[in-house]
């Protein structure tokens, strides 16, 4: 996949499904999506994700993402 995109930015992001945040960074550099998501506004009724569990793991089984 060719990751041109330097950032994807998601608003709203409590309404895209896991499979979408998965997407969003395979095609930016150095996987930086910024996530803009509110637990408590959830218009499409999905589920709450786990921050880490949602980003996924690599082949070491490492979370991709990481909070400081």
């Amino acid at each position: 996949m060719n990751n041109n995109v330097h950032y994807a930015l998601l608003d709203e992001a409590q309404d895209f499904p896991i499979n979408f945040y998965r997407l969003c960074r395979k095609i930016t550099n150095q996987n930086r999506v910024v996530w803009a998501y509110d637990d408590f506004q959830n218009i499409l009724d999905i589920k709450i994700q786990n921050e880490k569990e949602t980003f996924g793991k690599n082949e070491k089984q490492e979370y991709y993402v990481h909070f400081h």
